[in-house]
């Protein structure tokens, strides 16, 4: 955003009113179709705001300075896609699996550059939507086969441990899997964007900042199962408590730590005890229907 103002002056403070309204949109659940509504949106809502200054209503009427918060906002989508348009991948990439075991690494809409990811253009973009919904089986078995020489069914037969994993995955197999239009599941998910990376400290965990193992007792943490739903516009994390009764205080502190981190990356997350797995399984499968299909 520097090359579009200098600091201190009446250029920052106007782009930093952009930057509080593109917040606060957001965080309330709305989205952008493209760079031109949010700006559109964003002044409608000043021409009323009390929040305004005249001299900052003055900027902004000025037609070369609404050139530049238009091209920040076109530079935004570049780097922010998922904000904008009504189909959105809702990410753009997922990890997953055991650290330094079996790894996966898939995404949606990007293409490798140097040093890193870069996102694709509108073009090749509309021809992805053509040809499967984001985080769709399809979609999934594509990019593991491409990029690992597996597919969806393998790994999760791998990563799905024993018992009520191990049976929520055998459902979903049995009564999902043959559509590959449905959501994939994705089992042992350790990272979006970047890693879950979180750090230990007596006993408690606190998200860490890291972004990397660093040698200070951080530590990735996983969600058992998540589902992304396209059409629907949902991701889901899914975790199966297995013995609550026995958990330690360390335990519930990573579990806490999880749920909280998966609520700030806008994810809904549904636990099931292990009773509920092995005594009402029926109820939860009847539940989780509705992020397994499609429509």
């Amino acid at each position: 955003m520097g090359k579009y103002f200098n600091r201190g002056t009446l250029d920052a403070e106007c782009f930093g009113k952009l930057f509080q309204y593109k917040d606060a949109q957001l965080k309330s659940g709305g989205k952008f179709y493209n760079p031109e509504n949010l700006i559109e949106k964003f002044y409608a809502n000043i021409s009323t705001a009390k929040y305004i200054t005249e001299q900052q209503k003055s900027w902004f009427a000025d037609a070369g300075n609404r050139q530049k918060l238009q091209q920040w906002a076109a530079d935004y989508q570049q780097e922010k896609p998922e904000l904008f348009g009504r189909n959105t991948p809702l990410e753009k990439r997922l990890h997953f699996g055991i650290y330094h075991e079996h790894e996966y690494d898939i995404n949606f809409g990007l293409k490798e550059l140097e040093g890193g990811y870069g996102f694709i253009n509108d073009e090749e973009f509309a021809a992805l939507l053509d040809e499967y919904d984001p985080w769709s089986i399809k979609h999934a078995n594509k990019e593991l086969e491409t990029k690992h020489s597996t597919d969806l069914k393998s790994v999760l037969e791998q990563l799905a441990e024993p018992g009520i994993e191990q049976k929520l995955a055998e459902h979903w197999l049995e009564n999902y899997y043959s559509d590959d239009k449905n959501p994939a599941l994705i089992p042992q998910l350790c990272g979006t964007d970047k890693k879950f990376w979180v750090k230990k400290e007596n006993d408690l965990y606190r998200v860490s900042n890291a972004g990397s193992y660093s040698g200070d007792g951080s530590t990735v943490v996983r969600f058992d199962f998540a589902v992304i739903n396209y059409r629907k516009q949902k991701k889901v994390m899914i975790e199966l408590d297995g013995q609550e009764s026995h958990k330690t205080h360390a335990q519930r502190s990573k579990d806490a730590v999880k749920r909280n981190l998966a609520g700030q990356l806008g994810w809904e997350v549904k636990v099931y005890t292990g009773s509920q797995i092995t005594y009402e399984f029926d109820a939860v499968a009847e539940e989780l229907k509705e992020i397994f299909f499609p429509n």
